[in-house]
């Protein structure tokens, strides 16, 4: 069970704060099911998450040293590839839906790569491309800068000065 006041992962949703456990006083919703009510950092309102089924999409956020380790080991993260143009969007969103940062990474690099590669052929990027790569992002960032506890304006420059020793 999470705790109120930590910082969560929460579906593709990023980085959510634990505001308590509560119960809703909707119709038709049993008066005895208990949610997580949830913040999101990065975009307004509240999510609730019944308890009993957050173990699905939820988890807690990675420790400092573990964030250490990714950026460390994060030449050697493999981008996804993409097997079927028509099925971009679809192996993106799987991607995104592990909620897991290395996943973020791969996703991150591919994009990276089919980005630079319709460049040099004088295209512009995918809107597809450009979502996701927000996305996944905005998810890592954000997760990298609870971890490292640094502003999440600084974690590009973090891991380019860590990657650079």
């Amino acid at each position: 069970m999470y705790n109120k006041g930590e910082y969560v992962i929460y579906g593709l949703n990023g980085v959510c704060y634990i505001e308590g456990v509560t119960t809703l006083d909707i119709r038709d919703v049993p008066k005895d099911t208990e949610y997580y009510s949830l913040v999101p950092l990065n975009q307004g309102g509240k999510i609730y998450v019944k308890v009993e089924s957050a173990h699905d999409k939820m988890r807690t956020i990675i420790s400092k040293d573990d964030a250490e380790q990714l950026i460390e080991h994060i030449r050697e993260v493999e981008p996804i590839k993409i097997t079927n143009e028509k099925t971009v969007e679809e192996a993106y969103r799987r991607c995104m839906k592990t909620i897991d940062c290395t996943e973020w990474v791969r996703l991150i690099k591919c994009i990276y790569h089919r980005r630079t590669e319709r460049e040099e052929s004088g295209k512009k990027a995918t809107a597809i491309d450009e979502k996701y790569m927000r996305m996944a992002e905005e998810a890592l960032y954000s997760e990298l800068a609870i971890a490292l506890d640094i502003p999440k304006k600084e974690v590009v420059n973090y891991i380019g000065s860590k990657l650079s020793e």
